[in-house]
């Protein structure tokens, strides 16, 4: 369904002309017209892999890149999901396709192992949670813990028997007709029934720091939901730290951003959305070949430069066509966020300072009526002072004049009492001096 998901988009090689035949297609697969046809198709190449077999069950867990079309092309299907601790499932990467999740992760790489984790886990969640009596969700460790009571469960919502020998049949592995070459888990051709020995085997398989980035890219609100609120709590145990659901939404977006990306280049290459050159041939098919046939094309050092220059061209035309790319955006974000966070802080500041300021106003408006009254009272001293002067003034003056009145009658008296006439009188005021007393 995925590959019929994608019918009118052809790969930019196609020697027919990528675009051309793109339009072409597109202009019989719209509308119902097109849903017809691939449910026709599916149909079609489902009954042949059925065979004589009762029962198919497609079990492609990248469906959930395309629920919603589903639904749109089946609308009475029935869909199981099958729920595991999403660290077994990090584990059984590891041990079984050599994919360190927690690198890849942490790294925010274009990588569609990352998508399955990240993005997978919560559109499945959010499908199931729409899809009403349609839908029904098996945990693994219920499956192999008691895998004969759990298929009855899924068998009598299949609407197929449940009976003793059908549930039998289904839980003997021993008679496996798979090969290494087909899809799913190769180890499964080494049992004859189901199991739980992987169930928990993420801690022998982590560290704490990779316990950490997988912890992060799931979010503990989402593994409580599904069911394990254990491993959340051993997880913490071991040292593992909440750190919120922003950074799992952030991560999330950035994801979900690296998806659209690789679905709008789809879309370019078909819709003429972008120029199928000879040079983006040429590097289409070096690039199916490999980094080392790429390299080995160019032996000649100045045609290597040429080449290289042009591949940067073509690079900031990609980036002006495309936009910035998603870890930028969300890093210009996270930069817009610290910004408004340092504006609020300072706005903050800026309303405190206000405060301050009007306060100091205040204080100011207060201290200058103080400074008018006591200039007001300094000039009114200062007339005082005046009027002070002006009255010692003519003290001074007054007492000047009776000095000199004073030092003139002095000296009258002093003539007087020199002249001869007052010697010659002398005797007679002695005479006269004691009558005038008696």
């Amino acid at each position: 369904m995925l590959a019929l998901h994608q019918l009118a988009h052809v790969d930019v090689r196609h020697p027919a002309n990528a675009q051309s035949v793109g339009k072409a297609i597109r202009s019989f697969t719209t509308g119902e017209a097109g849903k017809a046809a691939v449910r026709s198709a599916a149909c079609t190449l489902y009954n042949h892999a059925r065979g004589s077999k009762p029962l198919l069950i497609d079990k492609t867990p990248r469906y959930y890149l395309i629920l919603d079309y589903l639904t749109e092309i089946f609308p009475k299907a029935r869909y199981l999901w099958l729920i595991r601790n999403p660290f077994d499932i990090a584990a059984s990467y590891k041990t079984t396709w050599g994919v360190d999740l927690p690198s890849l992760i942490g790294g925010r790489c274009d990588d569609s192992n990352v998508f399955d984790f990240v993005v997978g886990l919560e559109q499945l969640e959010a499908f199931a949670g729409t899809m009403g009596p349609q839908a029904k969700t098996v945990h693994y460790e219920s499956l192999t813990a008691d895998p004969t009571g759990v298929l009855a469960e899924v068998l009598d919502f299949l609407g197929y028997p449940t009976d003793a020998e059908t549930l039998a049949a289904l839980t003997d592995l021993s008679h496996q007709k798979r090969t290494p070459d087909d899809f799913g888990d190769p180890k499964i051709l080494k049992t004859t029934a189901p199991h739980t020995q992987s169930i928990g085997s993420w801690e022998t398989q982590f560290t704490l720091p990779e316990l950490q980035i997988l912890f992060d890219a799931v979010g503990r609100g989402r593994l409580e939901r599904l069911g394990y609120a254990e491993t959340v709590e051993r997880l913490l145990a071991l040292g593992v730290e909440d750190r919120g659901p922003e950074i799992t939404r952030s991560l999330l977006e950035h994801i979900r951003a690296l998806i659209a990306v690789r679905y709008g280049d789809i879309e370019s290459v078909t819709t003429h959305g972008l120029s199928l050159s000879h040079h983006i041939q040429e590097r289409a098919r070096y690039a199916v070949a490999g980094d080392a046939a790429w390299d080995s094309r160019y032996a000649d050092r100045a045609t290597l430069d040429q080449t290289l220059a042009f591949i940067e061209q073509e690079r900031a035309e990609y980036t002006r066509q495309h936009g910035i790319q998603a870890a930028e955006i969300a890093k210009r974000d996270l930069m817009v966020k610290e910004r408004d966070e340092e504006i609020g802080n300072r706005g903050r500041h800026i309303a405190l300072l206000d405060d301050r300021i009007a306060l100091l106003n205040d204080r100011i408006t207060a201290l200058e009526d103080e400074r008018n009254r006591l200039n007001i009272a300094i000039r009114e001293r200062d007339h005082s002072i005046e009027r002070l002067r002006s009255a010692l003034a003519a003290v001074e003056e007054a007492c000047n004049s009776l000095r000199a009145t004073v030092q003139e009658r002095d000296g009258q008296i002093a003539s007087l009492m020199n002249s001869t006439s007052w010697k010659l009188t002398a005797p007679l005021r002695a005479i006269t001096g004691p009558g005038k007393q008696g």
